[in-house]
């Protein structure tokens, strides 16, 4: 479990990009003592702390060691994405890196619980804090500081809620998941705000299939129940409801990567292909 490893700066347009291509040219540059990184970045080092934590918690880069040395290195997915979309201008890019947070409950606790725990569809800030804290106490036995809980809370909207709804800020210190559409603002009373889960942009289906191909692991068929109600996939990860995924379905059928089976309620799917991250990339873009 980890709260507030993000020093409360959610994910600014640029920096994913920035921080990918800085670890491919030097793969010391977060251990090298002789470095200044506020330089190398542009930032403050507070930010740099929120970056690295963000490279690593998207599944972009992961620490090595090589004797007393530590050094980063890209992983295939940082590496994928530094060859087909390196300004990650791509929206179905960062629909794979919502999925890679979505599902780190290890490392990004809130993310998790919101998308495959919490069932709320309207909320405010103080009912996710509270659910939130019951969760963490419940399920880890631990107690978290209030100021450390409602930070989270706090980064994880500014994630995904566009600022322009609340104010209107320089897009260039919004946060590039408010593309996805997965929450906006319900209503504002009294000085209280209520979101609300939404699915407005289309999922990009092969994303759907790379999600759904990474949850079966080695196993052949899904049920449509799985795929729609159960953690970490594309029902809860994207917030889609049954008539969403069976119109993914049908067009990944169409593509040719599913068999997609309903019969007398036993409504299933056959992986019809196999293909590689990096295919699936390449299809996509």
């Amino acid at each position: 479990m980890k709260i507030k490893g993000h020093q409360s700066f959610y994910i600014r347009r640029g920096w994913i990009h920035k921080g990918i291509k800085k670890v491919n040219e030097d793969k010391s540059i977060f251990t090298n003592k002789k470095l200044t990184l506020t330089d190398e970045f542009g930032i403050g080092s507070n930010m740099v702390t929120s970056l690295k934590y963000w490279l690593d918690t998207l599944g972009l880069v992961e620490r090595k060691r090589k004797g007393n040395e530590h050094y980063h290195e890209l992983t295939h997915l940082g590496n994928l994405i530094l060859e087909r979309d390196p300004y990650l201008e791509e929206i179905s890019t960062w629909q794979l890196l919502h999925y890679n947070l979505a599902t780190n409950e290890k490392l990004a606790t809130t993310w998790y619980w919101f998308f495959n725990e919490y069932n709320g569809n309207r909320f405010s800030r103080e009912n996710l804090f509270n659910n939130l804290n019951r969760f963490i106490q419940e399920k880890y036995e631990k107690e978290v500081s209030e100021r450390s809980l409602k930070d989270d809370v706090n980064c994880f909207l500014s994630c995904y809620v566009k600022k322009r709804d609340i104010e209107s800020p320089e897009d260039n210190i919004e946060s590039p998941f408010t593309d996805l559409g997965l929450i906006e603002i319900y209503n504002k009373k009294n000085g209280e705000i209520v979101y609300q889960r939404t699915s407005k942009v289309k999922l990009d289906v092969r994303v759907a299939f790379h999600v759904m191909k990474n949850q079966a692991k080695e196993n052949k068929a899904m049920d449509l129940k799985n795929i729609i109600y159960s953690p970490n996939n594309i029902g809860k990860i994207f917030s889609l409801n049954m008539y969403e995924v069976i119109d993914i379905l049908e067009k990944l059928q169409d593509l040719g990567y599913i068999n997609f089976t309903r019969t007398g309620g036993l409504d299933y799917i056959t992986f019809a292909k196999s293909p590689s991250l990096q295919e699936i990339m390449t299809n996509m873009f």
